[in-house]
């Protein structure tokens, strides 16, 4: 790890944004006194996290911000980033390069970043840590901290010692542990007060429960009594059921005999109805087959017709075949005539084809004649062609030499031409260097004007960057505030909810239960959860629900049975459950009451829940009334002679009977209301987090505006910069004229001297042009004789082509003739071949024609067979026919007789129907009364359940019912029950699980009181460790520092001895003395010892404990300062040898430091009050030099 760069902008002197690169080895930061050197060392010292004002040489943390200069303004913050390289990961952080920084404003806020991250200042503390770096490490000694460590009390010097021998961070977990201790000596305290209180209200709370005890006992002897009267009723009631089902049973007997011979009935019947139905289709079956017979004899007649046309056609065609004949035969002869007319004239045709072949042979000799004639003209064309173009050559070769002649001689005219426009530019040039001069003048003092339309601009913008500031303090303040309104209505939300999802305010049976509901499915909630109710109706609900409000809702009997044996087994107390298969809904018996006035309606009416619960609100709900107020609630009592429960909205409630609750409420809060709560405060959080959101992005807004500005400030002041330098630039540009006139004058000499030498050249390139031209002249005369030769060979040649090319057109009108009669000679040959195919076919056609004449009498004879066979078949179907008319005739006399038997059957089946009728009506008669001693149990199972949640099952479980015993006597006893518990008067029935809860709570906060103070004597034990631990290090260390700080203090003052003494027996609070004695001189004491002495055993202190614990880098203000010029040298050279394992940063004015560094940075005030940088890189320069 090493430091790679320092960021300073507004920090004390450095007004404008400067950073400072740093590689490994020395670094050397130079300059006068004053310019700001140490103001480097302040920076990091600063951002490391000091907070004292009197180290950073300022009375208050506001100084560190520029102040201002008599030309500037002060700015309003500072701020400082250093860059370090944690490739190795020195520093406990994930990254590869970590940047600290640290920005204040003149208002008094701060804020400290990690790579950019808002952080805590002590986040920056921890993170070095161990390393030797940090306000209190030994990685940065300021001026004045030498003489500090010898000069000032042993005690002084402890944070020195105990940052080298890294127990720092073992002093900080001491004193966290020291603050944990405290803050649980407080919570017991607390613990203790808490336990009293609680032991005041157990007493009470036990007596309240025992009380309530009683009351359950008594209830639950009651309902037994209750639950016997129960049984023996609906015993009885069964009795009478069994009664009718006998009845019952003996009539459906009956009627089922009577259905049995019924059937049997119909069985004949059907048997019967069967045979009519046969009969009838055996009539219409031989009715069908007579008509089908019928249209088959008419058919077949109609087949003899067309058999008798069929050989009519058939003699046609014989006389058809007959004339076809003649014709073929006479086709036949015209073909073969035609024939040999084709034979003639194909003979003819193959004659003229021979002439014309004789004729192309001819006319082709004739054309290659003329094309050899042609191909000697052209070759001694070729020949003379030759020669020309060697003529050609020579002139243009000479044509060439004129031109290139010619170009010469244009070129030393131009050049002399350029020449004297170069002397008149010169002397143009003269005259403008004189008009520079006045030029520069004005430019300078333009450039001046600029610079303070500048300076004013930045001006504007330092103000319009205050007043930005300004707001944007303004906005983060309201979003405090808006922030801090947030929290705490985030803080009553997160409360609700948890007291929602803790079940507060809920028996502890019922939390147990909740518990259990993620791993029993079955267990669907409290009512309270499944249930949502307006907020106007919210207290009449839970008024209507009472207690039902904390039953847990299951989806089974079952699931229930399972959570009791769970409450029973862990001893959690009693809860009510509502099996959704058990319950059954309830409603008014007179519906015309929720039409009276003053009535909102039925209670199930008025909440919303999922459809599957339907049965058990209406159960829960269904009989109970709501109303507007009590006056509405009495009048309606009285008028249905209070035989309904009615609640206000209100909350007050008349129960059945007559007895009425009612008054104030302790408190606001409501289960029912609960979630409809945390949906408001839920909403609410919504509107503050849009409306922060909105306020934050308007301070981005504002940021950026204001980064903008500072943005426009900085370049502003670059600008300024820039026109300075511009300035500079005119001015050098200005001296440098006068010698730019005396080189113009030289060069107009230099040209006329050129100028004489180019008019010679000029002469010599006119000569050799004439002497060009008589040559070109001599090889014109000589070309004339062989041009003349070639035009008369191109007229031959044109002659001899134009011949060649009129044979040519000969030769192809001779193959085109040639091609015709190829043609028509190949035309003939087809159609003799055409005609023999056609003598052919007609012989094939006309010895067909005489076999179809012998085929059409065979048809003849087969077609007169068939009509004769078609004849007898007639007769045999007319024999048949006459047979099934007889058959017909004797089946229907036989259905006559058959019906009337059919009818006796149908009267019989009607007699039994009525007598099957009268049992049924008679069956429906018992099975009303049946129904109506079911609706009488079912009233006493209603009874059960809305009194006691009892079902049959669960009182015959619960009770075995007793012959010996009287309804007088259980109903004795119920009246005596009733009067003992109204003789206990009110009962808290929450007392019993109050009491459990606060004995929990008394017994819990015991046990914190005893974990506190197991946890105390822990932390003391802790401290103990620690405290172990930091004397066992130090002593360690200390010996190490001491060893090394001898060998150091002797190797810079060439001898000598020196060593650290503790001042007390604690080495954990004890003062380190440093004993020293240089060369020559005795042990003595260091108040003794020179100004030099001290500052060279100081150093040898720091350079020891860099030895021991190397810190990544170190920073060093002025501290060689005191010694002279050997002593310096022995400092720089041991300084080198720590270079290994730290990086130096030494800020100083001694020469033989600045010779040992490797780069320096040079630090002046240009402008008075304002610090800027120069870098060199010594390692380039030869200093020997």
């Amino acid at each position: 790890m090493y430091l790679k760069s320092i960021e300073v902008n507004g920090f004390k002197s450095f007004a404008h944004k400067m950073i400072f690169k740093f590689e490994h080895g020395i670094t050397g930061i130079v300059g006068p006194n004053g310019s700001g050197k140490s103001n480097v060392a302040d920076a990091v010292r600063w951002v490391l996290g000091e907070q004292r004002a009197k180290q950073l040489r300022g009375s208050k943390m506001e100084d560190v911000i520029f102040a201002g200069t008599e030309l500037r303004k002060p700015m309003g913050s500072a701020y400082v980033a250093i860059t370090l390289d944690n490739s190795d990961h020195s520093l406990p952080i994930q990254f590869e390069e970590v940047t600290v920084a640290r920005r204040v404003y003149r208002s008094g806020e701060s804020e400290y970043l990690i790579n950019g991250s808002a952080c805590r200042r002590k986040d920056i503390v921890e993170l070095f840590f161990d390393t030797g770096i940090g306000k209190e490490g030994y990685s940065i000694i300021g001026q004045g901290q030498i003489e500090q460590i010898l000069s000032g009390k042993p005690e002084d010097r402890r944070e020195l010692f105990d940052e080298a021998a890294g127990i720092v961070k073992y002093k900080k977990n001491k004193l966290e542990t020291q603050r944990s201790l405290e803050i649980e000596r407080e919570n017991l305290v607390r613990v203790t007060d808490i336990l009293t209180e609680l032991e005041r209200q157990v007493s009470p709370l036990q007596k309240q429960s025992e009380r309530a005890r009683e009351y359950l006992l008594l209830r639950d002897q009651l309902k037994d009594e209750d639950v016997k009267l129960f049984l023996f009723e609906n015993r009885n009631l069964e009795q009478e059921l069994n009664e009718l089902d006998q009845k019952i049973e003996i009539a459906q007997r009956e009627m089922k005999q009577t259905e049995h011979a019924l059937a049997k009935a119909k069985e004949k019947y059907g048997k019967q109805e069967e045979l009519l139905d046969s009969l009838k289709q055996e009539i219409e079956t031989i009715a069908a087959e007579i008509s089908e017979m019928k249209i088959t004899k008419q058919q077949k007649e109609g087949q003899i017709q067309v058999l008798k046309e069929q050989i009519n056609t058939e003699r046609m065609r014989e006389s058809i075949y007959l004339e076809s004949k003649d014709k073929l035969f006479k086709d036949l002869n015209e073909k073969k005539q035609q024939l040999k007319r084709f034979e003639v004239e194909t003979e003819e045709i193959r004659k003229e084809y021979e002439a014309v072949m004789d004729q192309k042979i001819q006319k082709e000799s004739e054309v290659a004649l003329y094309q050899k004639q042609i191909q000697d003209f052209e070759k001694e064309h070729e020949e003379i062609e030759i020669r020309v173009n060697a003529v050609r050559e020579g002139r243009m070769r000479v044509a060439g030499a004129i031109e290139r002649s010619q170009t010469v001689k244009e070129q030393l005219n131009v050049q002399i031409i350029g020449l004297e426009q170069q002397m008149e530019e010169l002397e143009q040039q003269i005259k403008e260097q004189q008009n520079e001069k006045t030029l520069f003048n004005n430019k300078i003092k333009a450039i001046k004007g600029k610079k303070e339309q500048l300076e004013i601009e930045r001006h504007n913008a330092k103000r319009i960057e205050e007043t930005l500031s300004v707001e944007r303090r303004q906005i983060q303040t309201e979003i405090d505030k808006k922030r801090e309104k947030y929290h705490r209505i985030r803080s009553n939300y997160e409360t609700v909810r948890n007291m929602a999802e803790r079940y507060d305010g809920y028996g502890f049976g019922i939390k147990k239960i909740m518990e259990q509901q993620a791993v029993e499915s079955g267990i669907i909630g409290v009512v309270a959860d499944i249930i949502k109710v307006e907020a106007k109706y919210e207290t009449a609900i839970e008024t209507a629900l009472g207690g039902s409000i904390q039953n847990i809702v299951t989806d089974t009997q079952k699931t229930a049975k399972k959570m009791i044996e769970y409450l029973k087994k862990n001893r959690y107390g009693r809860v009510t459950f509502l099996p959704l298969d058990a319950i059954k809904g309830k409603s008014f018996a007179r519906e015309e009451i929720l039409s009276e006035p003053g009535v909102v309606g039925s209670a199930n009416m008025l909440v919303q829940y999922d459809e599957t619960y339907k049965e058990l609100f209406s159960s829960l709900l269904g009989k109970i009334l709501v109303v507007e107020d009590m006056d509405a609630g009495i009048r309606i009592a009285d008028k249905y002679r209070h035989n309904v429960r009615i609640v206000t909205l209100e909350g007050d409630s008349l129960n059945r009977g007559g007895s009425m609750s009612g008054g104030a409420f302790k408190n606001k809060s409501n289960l029912l209301g609960r979630s409809r709560e945390v949906e408001e405060l839920k909403g609410r959080l919504d509107k503050w987090t849009q409306t922060i959101a909105k306020d934050e992005k308007k301070y981005d807004e504002n940021e950026k505006k204001l980064k903008e500005y500072q943005q426009n400030m900085v370049n502003l002041e670059q600008d300024i910069q820039v026109i300075s330098l511009e300035l500079n630039t005119q001015q050098m540009s200005r001296t440098a004229i006068e010698n730019r006139q005396e080189e113009l004058t030289k060069r107009k000499e230099q040209l006329v001297l050129q100028k004489e030498r180019l008019k010679r050249e000029l002469y010599t390139a006119t000569e050799d042009a004439d002497r060009l031209q008589d040559e070109q002249m001599n090889l014109e005369s000589a070309n004339e004789q062989d041009e003349e030769r070639i035009k008369v060979i191109d007229e031959k040649l044109e002659y001899l082509r134009k011949c060649a090319e009129k044979h040519a057109m000969e030769v192809s009108k001779v193959h085109m003739r040639l091609s015709q009669e190829s043609q028509k000679l190949e035309f003939q040959e087809d159609n003799q071949e055409r005609i023999r195919s056609e003598i052919e076919r007609l012989s094939e056609e006309f010895n067909e024609n005489q076999k179809d004449v012998g085929d059409v009498n065979e048809n003849v004879k087969t077609l007169q067979q068939q009509i004769e066979e078609l004849k007898d078949s007639l007769n045999l179907m007319e024999q048949k026919i006459i047979t099934d008319q007889k058959r017909h005739q004797k089946i229907q006399e036989e259905v006559k007789t058959k019906e009337i038997l059919y009818k006796d059957i149908l009267k019989e089946r009607e007699e039994m129907i009525e007598r099957v009728s009268g049992y049924d009506k008679e069956i429906y008669r018992l099975e009303s009364q049946k129904d109506g001693k079911k609706q009488k149990k079912k009233e006493l199972l209603d009874y059960m359940w809305e009194n006691y949640e009892v079902t049959y099952h669960q009182a015959k479980q619960r009770l075995e019912l007793n012959e010996t015993e009287s309804l007088l006597r259980i109903k004795e006893t119920i009246n005596r029950l009733k009067k003992q518990i109204k003789d206990l008067g009110p009962v808290n029935i929450n007392a019993i699980e109050d009491y459990k809860e606060v004995s929990e709570r008394y017994e819990f906060m015991q046990k914190q009181h005893e974990d506190i103070v197991t946890a105390e004597a822990h932390l003391a034990g802790l401290m103990e460790e620690l405290e172990e631990a930091m004397r066992r290090q130090f002593n360690e260390k200390f010996k190490d520092i001491q060893r090394v700080f001898q060998e150091v203090f002797v190797e810079l003052f060439g001898g000598g001895e020196a060593r650290l003494e503790l001042t007390d027996d604690d080495v954990l609070e004890s003062g380190i003395r440093i004993i020293a004695q240089p060369p020559g001189k005795k042990l003595q004491n260091m108040m003794q010892l020179s100004g030099g002495e001290k500052a060279l055993t100081a150093i040898s202190l720091l350079f020891a404990i860099q030895n021991l614990k190397p810190s990544p880098f170190c920073l060093l203000d002025e501290i060689e300062a005191a010694l002279d010029d050997s002593n310096v040298t022995r400092f720089a050279k041991y300084l080198h040898k720590l270079t290994k394992d730290t990086q130096f940063i030494v800020i100083t004015h001694r020469r033989g430091t600045m010779m040992a560094a490797d780069v320096l940075y040079g630090i002046t005030m240009q402008e008075k009050g304002i610090s800027t940088q120069v870098s060199v890189n010594l390692i380039e320069n030869d200093l020997d030099e």
